[in-house]
């Protein structure tokens, strides 16, 4: 599932980020809803990460706090 879908999405939102961070500030926005099946097992260029409940919160939060989202759907 990680290297299918979580990581790809990641990458994604990255891009829509303007690469302003390191992909894995963006797993957790892409493992959202996937919590109850744990933090560890995901890859990040390629590389094995875990992520504990605090470091999952400070990534989320880090992104968040440094954006201004608009609403850009129609």
């Amino acid at each position: 599932m990680t290297e299918k879908f979580v990581e790809p999405i990641a990458q994604a939102l990255r891009k829509l980020d303007s690469n302003k961070y390191d992909s894995s500030f963006y797993m957790p926005f892409a493992w959202g809803g996937l919590e109850s099946y744990g933090l560890s097992g995901f890859y990040v260029d390629g590389v094995k990460r875990t992520l504990d409940d605090s470091e999952f919160e400070e990534k989320l939060r880090t992104v968040l706090n440094a954006n201004n989202f608009q609403n850009v759907c129609n």
